[in-house]
């Protein structure tokens, strides 16, 4: 696990200047750190990534990373992201491509590579400035009834 930890090493002492400055917080792009990770592991290594949902409205996406150990793959860590196609100007033309990069990022943040805190620097951005309100989206709430176990007709859907 040497490679990985001098991909770890590599990105932890990044000088500011290598980074994205949002709100006087610095975040190492995922770009970056895919780089870094390549550069130390190679062939070695595997980054996969899974689209779950995709419709009109949003996109989830999986990301796996996995390294070589002894000639068989392992996974490291893995990690997903949603973006809704209405948020922001990226989601409208790209959201796909922008939800892998997501979780890319979350996905190396599992394994020691992160880029800052656990988003990636477009994620605190848009978040912190663009992102629109998750769709609403109906509530369940479970009625107890004199110390029993709740039952399935004790669910009731709420507006």
């Amino acid at each position: 696990m040497s490679k990985l930890n001098d991909a770890i090493s590599e990105i932890a002492n990044l000088p500011n200047s290598d980074k994205v400055n949002i709100k006087g917080k610095y975040y190492t792009t995922v770009d970056t750190r895919v780089h870094a990770f390549r550069k130390h592991l190679g062939e070695d290594a595997q980054i996969a990534t899974e689209v779950i949902h995709h419709d009109d409205t949003r996109v989830v996406v999986k990301a796996t990373v996995s390294v070589c150990i002894d000639g068989e793959l392992r996974m490291l860590g893995n990690d997903y992201a949603e973006e809704y196609r209405a948020a922001g100007m990226v989601n409208k033309t790209s959201a796909l491509e922008n939800c892998c990069t997501s979780a890319i990022g979350r996905a190396l943040a599992c394994c020691g590579l992160g880029g800052g805190e656990y988003a990636s620097a477009f994620e605190v951005d848009n978040a912190i400035n663009n992102k629109a309100e998750a769709p609403k989206v109906k509530e369940k709430i479970i009625l107890k009834k004199e110390n029993k176990e709740p039952t399935f007709a004790d669910v009731k859907d709420i507006a």
